[in-house]
C-alpha cells in the first residue's frame, strides 16, 4: 500500500488511523514515497523507474497528490485520493477534482465518512476510465495538429511565428 509524499499532507490521526487499520486488515506494508512519515513502515526515495515500478506492484493507493493520482490510474490500482484545501503546502483540491470528474471517477475521493477499506475495495471500471482517456488524447492530438497546421501557414505565407 502506497501513501505519502509529504509533510502536513498525511498527518491527522484520522486519516493515519484510517490507514493503518486498513493496512493491517488486509496484512499490507505502508510505504511513504519522497517524504519520511514515522508511522510508515517503510519510506523510499525512489528512482522515476523504481517509482512506476512500486504503482505497478501496490496493492492499492492512498495518495493526495497528481502525481499519485495519475500513476494509480496508468497501473490500474484501486486508490482513493485526499484533498487538501488551502494550507501552507498548497491546495490540491482543484486540480484533483477535475482530473478525476473528467474521468468520473469521483467516487474516487476518500471522503472520510465511510470506512476507507469499502472505498478502496469499490470496482474501478478502468474499461470507461481507457475510453474517456482516448477520446482526450485525441482531443489533445487534434488540437496540436490544428496549431501546428497554423504554425505552418503562417511560415509558408511569410510570417514567423513567435511567443511574446
Amino acid at each position: 500500500m502506497l501513501t505519502g509524499p509529504n509533510t502536513n499532507r498525511l498527518d491527522s490521526e484520522d486519516k493515519i488511523n484510517s490507514i493503518k487499520i486498513y493496512a493491517r486488515s488486509k496484512g499490507l506494508k505502508i510505504i511513504s514515497v519522497g517524504f519520511y512519515h514515522e508511522w510508515c513502515d517503510y519510506n523510499l526515495v525512489l528512482t522515476p523507474f523504481e517509482l512506476l515500478s512500486l504503482f505497478k506492484n501496490a496493492d492499492s493507493v492512498v495518495t493526495d497528490t497528481f502525481h499519485g493520482t495519475i500513476f494509480s490510474i496508468i497501473s490500474r490500482k484501486p486508490f482513493v485520493s485526499l484533498l487538501r484545501y488551502e494550507n501552507k503546502m498548497g491546495s490540491n483540491s482543484n486540480k484533483l477534482n477535475f482530473l478525476l470528474s473528467q474521468l468520473g471517477l469521483e467516487t474516487r475521493i476518500y471522503n472520510y465518512t465511510e470506512d476507507l477499506d469499502i472505498q478502496l475495495n469499490e470496482r474501478i471500471q478502468y474499461d470507461k476510465v481507457d475510453d474517456c482517456l482516448e477520446m482526450l488524447r485525441e482531443t489533445s492530438m487534434q488540437y496540436i495538429c490544428d496549431a501546428l497546421s497554423l504554425v505552418s501557414t503562417a511560415s509558408n505565407e511569410g510570417v514567423s511565428a513567435s511567443c511574446n
